[in-house]
């Protein structure tokens, strides 16, 4: 926990067992990773602004060798790349035929 004036930053882990009420569906285990942000109130209390949780489980549809994640990232590097260096004709092969370049008023 870190505190500085009237805002307090904490972080930690969980691990936690979720277990549906349905029949025959098994116990998800979870862990991960929180982090929360409180504000003290006027009358000295503490409250949370946010809480941000991060699980430690692979999200659903990842593949297995992580080759189509690696993918989709390497296209949004190139992307960005493209942008920066204004590079249309590399820009176009990633964006949809819908797309139209904005413009500036001068």
């Amino acid at each position: 926990m870190q505190i500085e004036g009237n805002l307090a930053i904490m972080h930690g882990t969980y691990t936690q067992k979720l277990t549906p009420k349905a029949e025959d569906v098994a116990a998800m285990p979870d862990s991960g990773n929180w982090t929360v942000a409180a504000r003290r109130q006027a009358d000295g209390s503490w409250k949370w602004d946010w809480i941000m949780g991060a699980s430690d489980q692979p999200m659903p549809g990842t593949t297995a060798d992580g080759a189509e994640e690696q993918a989709v990232m390497q296209a949004e590097r190139d992307l960005v790349n493209a942008a920066v260096k204004r590079d249309m004709p590399t820009l176009e092969t990633y964006l949809g035929k819908e797309w139209t370049p904005p413009t500036t008023a001068r």
